[in-house]
Protein backbone atom coordinates (compact mmCIF):
# COMPACT_ATOMS: atom_id res chain seq x y z
CA UNK A 1 0.00 0.00 0.00
CA UNK A 2 2.90 2.40 0.73
CA UNK A 3 4.85 1.90 -2.40
CA UNK A 4 1.30 2.09 -4.50
CA UNK A 5 0.23 5.57 -2.52
CA UNK A 6 4.01 7.04 -3.19
CA UNK A 7 3.52 6.10 -7.40
CA UNK A 8 5.07 2.98 -7.26
CA UNK A 9 2.64 0.49 -7.50
CA UNK A 10 2.98 -1.64 -10.43
CA UNK A 11 5.71 -4.64 -9.38
CA UNK A 12 4.73 -6.63 -12.62
CA UNK A 13 8.07 -8.42 -13.89
CA UNK A 14 9.82 -5.86 -11.74
CA UNK A 15 12.72 -7.37 -9.18
CA UNK A 16 12.68 -6.48 -5.92
CA UNK A 17 15.16 -7.71 -3.23
CA UNK A 18 13.78 -8.08 0.34
CA UNK A 19 15.94 -8.22 3.35
CA UNK A 20 14.71 -10.27 5.78
CA UNK A 21 11.79 -12.61 6.18
CA UNK A 22 10.25 -12.91 9.23
CA UNK A 23 6.70 -11.96 9.69
CA UNK A 24 6.21 -8.58 8.20
CA UNK A 25 8.76 -10.01 5.21
CA UNK A 26 6.71 -13.00 4.61
CA UNK A 27 3.48 -10.91 4.00
CA UNK A 28 5.68 -8.32 2.02
CA UNK A 29 7.02 -11.31 0.13
CA UNK A 30 3.48 -12.71 -0.63
CA UNK A 31 1.98 -9.31 -1.83
CA UNK A 32 4.86 -8.43 -4.10
CA UNK A 33 4.90 -11.75 -5.50
CA UNK A 34 0.76 -11.66 -5.79
CA UNK A 35 1.02 -8.55 -7.50
CA UNK A 36 3.63 -9.99 -10.32
CA UNK A 37 7.14 -9.60 -8.85
CA UNK A 38 10.51 -11.16 -9.88
CA UNK A 39 11.42 -11.21 -5.59
CA UNK A 40 14.62 -12.15 -4.45
CA UNK A 41 14.52 -12.75 -0.11
CA UNK A 42 17.81 -12.35 1.48
CA UNK A 43 18.03 -13.75 4.93
CA UNK A 44 19.66 -16.94 6.81
CA UNK A 45 19.48 -19.93 4.35
CA UNK A 46 20.07 -22.21 7.35
CA UNK A 47 16.71 -21.08 8.88
CA UNK A 48 14.41 -19.90 6.26
CA UNK A 49 12.55 -21.10 3.56
CA UNK A 50 12.06 -18.58 0.91
CA UNK A 51 7.90 -18.36 -0.21
CA UNK A 52 7.15 -20.19 -2.92
CA UNK A 53 8.13 -18.40 -6.15
CA UNK A 54 11.12 -16.17 -4.74
CA UNK A 55 14.51 -16.93 -4.84
CA UNK A 56 16.35 -17.08 -1.80
CA UNK A 57 19.89 -15.49 -1.16
CA UNK A 58 21.90 -16.06 2.09
CA UNK A 59 22.38 -12.67 3.53
CA UNK A 60 26.18 -13.87 4.20
CA UNK A 61 27.28 -14.83 0.80
CA UNK A 62 28.33 -10.84 -0.07
CA UNK A 63 28.94 -11.45 -3.48
CA UNK A 64 25.36 -12.97 -3.80
CA UNK A 65 23.81 -10.41 -2.48
CA UNK A 66 25.43 -7.57 -4.19
CA UNK A 67 24.44 -9.58 -7.67
CA UNK A 68 21.35 -9.83 -6.42
CA UNK A 69 20.79 -5.79 -5.62
CA UNK A 70 22.82 -5.25 -9.16
CA UNK A 71 19.34 -6.64 -10.69
CA UNK A 72 17.21 -4.93 -7.95
CA UNK A 73 14.16 -2.28 -9.86
CA UNK A 74 13.70 -2.05 -5.59
CA UNK A 75 15.33 -3.04 -2.46
CA UNK A 76 13.46 -3.70 0.68
CA UNK A 77 14.24 -3.92 4.41
CA UNK A 78 12.60 -6.02 6.78
CA UNK A 79 14.72 -7.40 9.13
CA UNK A 80 13.31 -5.67 12.38
CA UNK A 81 16.81 -4.96 13.42
CA UNK A 82 18.60 -1.31 13.48
CA UNK A 83 21.46 -1.45 10.92
CA UNK A 84 21.15 -4.88 9.97
CA UNK A 85 22.25 -4.08 6.58
CA UNK A 86 25.57 -2.85 7.39
CA UNK A 87 28.56 -4.43 5.75
CA UNK A 88 26.66 -6.92 4.14
CA UNK A 89 26.87 -5.02 0.79
CA UNK A 90 28.41 -2.08 -0.79
CA UNK A 91 25.97 0.56 0.72
CA UNK A 92 27.86 3.21 -2.03
CA UNK A 93 26.91 1.26 -4.91
CA UNK A 94 22.89 1.09 -4.10
CA UNK A 95 23.53 4.71 -2.97
CA UNK A 96 24.69 5.36 -6.05
CA UNK A 97 22.07 3.48 -8.28
CA UNK A 98 19.03 3.89 -9.50
CA UNK A 99 16.50 1.19 -7.67
CA UNK A 100 14.09 2.34 -5.17
CA UNK A 101 14.93 1.52 -1.65
CA UNK A 102 11.83 1.24 1.41
CA UNK A 103 12.59 0.72 4.90
CA UNK A 104 9.30 -1.18 6.54
CA UNK A 105 11.01 -1.80 10.27
CA UNK A 106 10.86 1.03 12.97
CA UNK A 107 14.68 1.62 13.34
CA UNK A 108 16.83 2.41 10.25
CA UNK A 109 17.52 -1.04 9.41
CA UNK A 110 20.04 0.10 6.26
CA UNK A 111 22.54 2.64 8.93
CA UNK A 112 24.21 5.81 8.71
CA UNK A 113 25.91 4.50 5.47
CA UNK A 114 23.17 5.34 3.43
CA UNK A 115 21.77 9.07 2.89
CA UNK A 116 18.06 9.83 3.94
CA UNK A 117 17.22 11.19 0.89
CA UNK A 118 18.32 7.58 -1.03
CA UNK A 119 15.30 6.08 1.08
CA UNK A 120 11.46 6.42 0.24
CA UNK A 121 9.85 8.04 2.99
CA UNK A 122 13.34 9.37 4.93
CA UNK A 123 14.69 5.74 5.95
CA UNK A 124 10.84 5.96 8.03
CA UNK A 125 8.46 3.18 7.47
CA UNK A 126 7.50 3.27 4.00
CA UNK A 127 3.63 2.14 5.30
CA UNK A 128 4.13 5.12 7.71
CA UNK A 129 3.06 7.69 4.74
CA UNK A 130 -0.11 6.05 5.10
CA UNK A 131 -3.32 7.31 7.21
CA UNK A 132 -3.55 3.93 8.88
CA UNK A 133 0.18 2.69 8.55
CA UNK A 134 -0.79 -1.27 9.69
CA UNK A 135 -4.95 -1.80 9.42
CA UNK A 136 -6.31 -2.60 12.53
CA UNK A 137 -7.75 -5.61 10.83
CA UNK A 138 -4.21 -7.08 11.09
CA UNK A 139 -3.79 -5.88 14.64
CA UNK A 140 -7.05 -7.49 16.51
CA UNK A 141 -5.82 -11.16 16.18
CA UNK A 142 -2.47 -10.58 17.58
CA UNK A 143 -4.49 -8.09 20.58
CA UNK A 144 -6.51 -10.87 21.38
CA UNK A 145 -3.66 -12.62 21.65
CA UNK A 146 -2.62 -10.17 24.28
CA UNK A 147 -5.86 -9.72 26.29
CA UNK A 148 -5.94 -13.20 26.60
CA UNK A 149 -2.89 -14.41 28.15
CA UNK A 150 -4.21 -11.43 30.87
CA UNK A 151 -6.03 -13.92 33.15
CA UNK A 152 -2.43 -16.58 32.49
CA UNK A 153 -0.55 -13.67 34.16
CA UNK A 154 -2.70 -12.76 36.53
CA UNK A 155 -3.07 -16.27 37.82
CA UNK A 156 1.01 -16.80 38.30
CA UNK A 157 2.76 -19.40 38.37
CA UNK A 158 5.07 -18.84 35.27
CA UNK A 159 8.75 -18.95 35.40
CA UNK A 160 10.64 -15.47 35.02
CA UNK A 161 11.36 -14.33 31.73
CA UNK A 162 9.07 -14.80 28.31
CA UNK A 163 6.44 -17.19 28.35
CA UNK A 164 5.07 -18.20 24.99
CA UNK A 165 1.17 -18.32 24.48
CA UNK A 166 -0.15 -22.26 24.98
CA UNK A 167 -0.24 -23.52 21.29
CA UNK A 168 -4.03 -24.20 22.12
CA UNK A 169 -4.75 -20.59 22.88
CA UNK A 170 -3.23 -19.35 19.61
CA UNK A 171 -4.75 -22.00 17.39
CA UNK A 172 -8.35 -21.03 19.14
CA UNK A 173 -7.77 -17.25 18.61
CA UNK A 174 -6.95 -18.79 14.94
CA UNK A 175 -9.85 -20.41 14.82
CA UNK A 176 -12.01 -17.62 15.49
CA UNK A 177 -10.30 -15.32 13.02
CA UNK A 178 -10.32 -18.08 9.94
CA UNK A 179 -14.03 -18.32 10.32
CA UNK A 180 -15.33 -15.00 11.49
CA UNK A 181 -12.34 -12.75 10.63
CA UNK A 182 -12.30 -9.55 8.54
CA UNK A 183 -8.80 -10.93 7.36
CA UNK A 184 -9.93 -14.76 7.13
CA UNK A 185 -9.26 -14.88 3.01
CA UNK A 186 -6.32 -13.20 3.68
CA UNK A 187 -5.10 -15.84 6.23
CA UNK A 188 -6.38 -18.60 4.30
CA UNK A 189 -4.22 -17.63 1.38
CA UNK A 190 -0.60 -17.19 3.10
CA UNK A 191 -1.31 -20.32 4.77
CA UNK A 192 -1.57 -22.01 1.42
CA UNK A 193 0.91 -19.15 -0.20
CA UNK A 194 3.67 -19.43 2.15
Amino acid sequence: RGMSHVGHGDFRGRRIVLFGCGKVGRGIAMYALLEGALLTVVDDASRVKPPAGASLVDFRDRMAVEAALEEAWCVVSATGRAGALTGCFDMAKLAAGKALIANMGVEDEFGPELPAERVLNGKAPLNFVLEEPTQLKYIDPTMALDNAGIPVLLAGGLPAGLARPAPELEEEILDVVRKRGEVAAELSLMEEFL
